[in-house]
């Protein structure tokens, strides 16, 4: 049994923390120290298997994992990717070295739960020779072989491939994409692009979001990079989102201020050879029209988008119409969502399809008059598909404070039908398990049985405690697999944050 000296102990020195949750109605795929919950008439394991290189530091082999431990510094900018057999690729910012000196650091965590590379991760480029500027934005995808692709910013953006033994490919400082006097912003942009290469996106010096094609030694095989637009902005644009279009091509959603002050969605399709796919009027330079309000009284925040399979996508977002008052417009946020079919349409409502109804609802919980002004709101949509050419969408909706908040889930069809008890109720929620606060930092993965995997950050009792990690699972018909209070997958003293989850295999997910 875990003592809370351990356990304090255990904080102390497992700087970055990655727990190995396997759900599955079935037996476990470890026999040895499960625990289980069931909801819904459905068993679910739970098993962390520990790396034999910390089992010292983690007696209790239902602990998470420490993949960076007894090191100095922070661990910041942790992505994650399935490596395609029940495992994960991870890369970090690392400090180890010194204030202010960060590195980026790579670690293959294997289907059984133990890391394939030298203890707490490798660096991609040499630690030992001087580097132009701290390396931070990393991006990671499996190689297709055992190894894997990563990408980060340093003097521009630089890419880096490892192989299955986690031996760098090109050469002792990666390879340089683009320098830094191109480059105007850089964020963690990179997909798959079916061939063992992959897309990244960045934004240019002329305030231009530029896409770009690199094989798997880090060539580029455009001539030049594809703008994603033309038309001048008078402010820049809020940071975009990528995904696959299912064909080999990339689809990229992005926020922009040509039309007004508080912005419009626009999307663009690119195929493997860099042609823009999706036009209007014949005109393929400036993107297609997801959302524009054409009085520009509200705006949008916070998108996320997910291919739909056949070369479109579903979008979703965090939009303040119906809810904007001057002074508290920052608080009052409904959710919408679009579906853009593989030529660029709408086929759902040009205004989008709401999901939340903030401004009808009451001040409390409890029911009471409905709000003065529109103090409730919701913020950070995710989205992913079902396994029926649909998707799920996640949200945190909060009311006057944080001590209100609650994760809604909603299933939408493909033809925009809400399937799930519909927008007076918001979806199902998840947080009906006595949380006294759900914080958000979402994410979602599908759970490869056609339901889907959920983690959130959240706190279950009292101003004092720290915050965990849950994770719950929900089927095709909204039933909470992992019962009403879902599954604490990190119940260790101080706060835990910034949960990732990749699905595993079929019926498992991997917690970052």
């Amino acid at each position: 049994m875990k003592t809370r000296p351990i356990l304090t102990i255990i904080l102390g020195i497992a700087l970055s923390l990655l727990l190995v949750m396997f759900a599955a109605a079935q037996e476990p795929l470890f026999n040895k120290n499960s625990s289980s919950k069931s909801g819904d008439g459905v068993d679910i394991i739970f098993e962390s298997a520990v790396n034999a290189q910390a089992r010292s530091l983690l007696d209790d082999p239902l602990l998470p994992i420490a993949i960076v431990y007894s090191l100095p510094g922070r661990q910041w900018q942790k992505v994650m990717a399935p490596d395609g057999n029940g495992g994960a690729h991870i890369a970090w910012q690392d400090e180890r070295l010194g204030s202010n000196k960060f590195l980026i650091y790579t670690q293959h965590l294997l289907n059984d739960g133990t890391t394939a590379w030298t203890n707490n991760g490798i660096p991609p480029t040499n630690p030992n020779i001087p580097h132009p500027g701290w390396q931070g934005n990393p991006a990671i995808l499996s190689d297709g072989a055992g190894g894997s692709i990563i990408r980060w910013g340093e003097g521009g953006m630089r890419v880096q491939r490892l192989n299955s033994d986690g031996v760098p490919l090109l050469g002792q400082d990666g390879k340089i994409v683009i320098y830094s006097d191109e480059l105007y912003a850089d964020w963690s942009l990179m997909v798959g692009d079916d061939a063992g290469g992959a897309y990244l996106v960045v934004a240019d010096r002329t305030l231009n979001l530029i896409a770009m094609r690199i094989d798997g030694m880090g060539n580029r095989l455009w001539p030049q990079p594809v703008r994603l637009f033309t038309v001048p902005l008078p402010n820049f644009f809020n940071k975009p989102v990528i995904t696959s279009d299912g064909s080999g091509g990339l689809i990229i959603v992005w926020i922009d201020y040509r039309s007004d002050t508080r912005g419009d969605i626009y999307a663009q399709r690119l195929d493997s050879s860099g042609t823009r796919l999706w036009e209007v009027e014949g005109d393929n330079t400036n993107g297609v029209p997801v959302f524009v309000d054409t009085d520009g009284s509200f705006a949008q925040y916070s998108i996320d988008a997910v291919s739909d399979g056949s070369g479109g996508a579903f979008i979703v977002w965090q939009d303040d119409r119906g809810t904007y008052y001057p002074l508290e417009y920052s608080v009052g946020h409904n959710i919408f969502a679009q579906h853009l079919n593989e030529d660029g349409a709408r086929t759902w409502s040009p205004q989008g399809l709401r999901l939340s109804d903030i401004e009808s609802e009451p001040c409390d919980w409890g029911g009471g008059p409905p709000c003065p002004s529109p103090r409730a709101g919701t913020q950070t949509p995710v989205i992913t598909r079902d396994a029926a050419d649909g998707v799920y969408v996640v949200w945190q909706r909060y009311n006057r404070h944080i001590f209100d908040s609650s994760i809604r889930t909603q299933r939408i069809n493909r033809s925009g039908i809400i399937l799930w008890s519909g927008i007076s109720t918001e979806g199902v929620d998840l947080t009906t398990g006595s949380y006294y606060e759900a914080g958000g930092e979402l994410d979602i993965a599908p759970d490869g049985a056609g339901g889907a995997f959920i983690s959130f950050r959240a706190r279950q009792s009292g101003l004092t405690q720290g915050d965990d990690i849950i994770v719950q699972r929900i089927n095709p018909d909204g039933g909470l697999l992992c019962g009403p209070a879902g599954a604490n997958i990190s119940d260790l003293p101080g706060e835990d944050t910034q949960a990732d989850i990749i699905v595993g295999s079929v019926g498992n997910a991997i917690v970052s």
